[in-house]
């Protein structure tokens, strides 16, 4: 008897196919909600029960999350059982079976050539449909003299705005004010650490001027994040994607609370700029004396930016955050008795080292997958 094979990583698209013949395609960031496919995972009161992720080192590995509250059990393809707890994940490969409970156990496939056969005749059906519509859509929009694309984006980012919040700290006879946004439905919301000020508590006043409270959950001073609870919200909350996807001279939006809410403190204000790239914090930051995590990168745009703006969201073209925003590279100077007139040169804490050195493991509670 010959030894079964080392478990290859996928080169191409994988399916989870159950007993009853329902097969689910494992797209690289899927959350499978309950209702998604209701007759293969019991209800057990999650949000969500799994988390399907590629892998930020290496596309080819396909991950799987368990975010319900029982115990997996898998088999892999050489005989080896393993177990997938609550919150762990599990890489996928071809002719693994994961069994979600007694009565559902599903087998990772590749997608079969016939479907594979079917997506690409469709995909070419599609296109072809989608170069119609493109080349209509763009006689209408040249007719209408503005871009779809630009009303979009406003659009997306007048949504985004709906998320962005003005924040009150005091500590003793301390007292700061800021911008933070929210990142999922439950209240969850992100800003920056020197806004929190070391606080417990802090008060928010939601656009519109309704006022609520929130609980400093966790911070983090060296990449100058906080993560807090806010009781009220407004329905409203930005998706988080990495930054690594946009290109130099794509636009970016900041929006947030300048000069504390002196502007407005019922409406956040918005700004447009273009994103220049991703930095060394250290090379930049280092020589006026900040110091951040090794190798950890932050982003740099034009986009407007004053106090009070601390904590609120770069977003993209989509209206999803790709950065908190952090400072002004003329206020460093000026804290190091070094002034120089410098303008444009605006940073945001990357999303990506949010995730990685803020919120690891989250996939499960929505803080890093939407």
């Amino acid at each position: 008897m010959q030894p079964s094979p080392t478990p290859q990583a996928p080169t191409g698209p994988l399916q989870l196919v159950f007993g009853n013949g329902k097969s689910v395609p494992l797209l690289k960031e899927r959350k499978f909600l309950r209702d998604d496919i209701p007759e293969l995972f019991p209800s057990t009161g999650d949000p969500a029960v799994a988390v399907v992720r590629e892998s930020p080192q290496d596309r080819n590995v396909i991950g799987l999350t368990n975010c319900s509250k029982t115990t997996w059990n898998a088999v892999m393809p050489d005989g080896r059982q393993l177990t997938i707890e609550p919150s762990k994940s599990v890489r996928l490969v071809p002719g693994m079976v994961v069994h979600f409970s007694a009565q559902s156990q599903a087998q990772v496939q590749p997608l079969s050539s016939g479907a594979a056969f079917l997506a690409s005749k469709g995909r070419t059906i599609f296109m072809s449909v989608i170069g119609l519509l493109l080349i209509g859509a763009l006689a209408f929009a040249l007719m209408k003299k503005t871009p779809d694309t630009t009303a979009q984006s406003i659009e997306n980012v007048n949504r985004a705005q709906k998320a962005v919040f003005l924040i009150h700290a005091e500590v003793g006879q301390q007292a700061g004010e800021g911008s933070g946004f929210f990142i999922d439905d439950q209240g969850h919301a992100l800003t920056n650490n020197h806004v929190t000020m070391g606080a417990e508590t802090v008060t928010v006043v939601l656009p519109g001027g309704t006022q609520t409270t929130a609980k400093v959950l966790k911070t983090d001073a060296t990449l100058d994040v906080s993560l807090i609870k806010v009781e009220k919200t407004t329905g409203v909350f930005l998706k988080m994607v990495s930054p690594s996807e946009l290109k130099i001279g794509e636009e970016i939006w900041t929006i947030g609370y300048p000069l504390g809410g002196q502007v407005s403190k019922v409406e956040s204000s918005v700004a447009k700029g273009v994103y220049t790239g991703l930095r060394d914090v250290n090379q930049v930051f280092g020589p006026l004396g900040i110091k951040g995590y090794e190798g950890s990168q932050i982003l740099q745009t034009d986009a407007n930016v004053n106090h009070g703006n601390s904590g609120g969201a770069m977003v993209n073209a989509n209206g999803d955050v790709v950065a908190v925003t952090r400072l002004i590279y003329r206020d460093l100077e000026v804290a190091k008795g070094q002034f120089q007139a410098v303008t444009g040169l605006n940073y945001g804490i990357s999303i990506d080292e949010v995730r990685k050195r803020f919120l690891p493991g989250t996939e499960c509670d929505g803080l890093a997958l939407k």
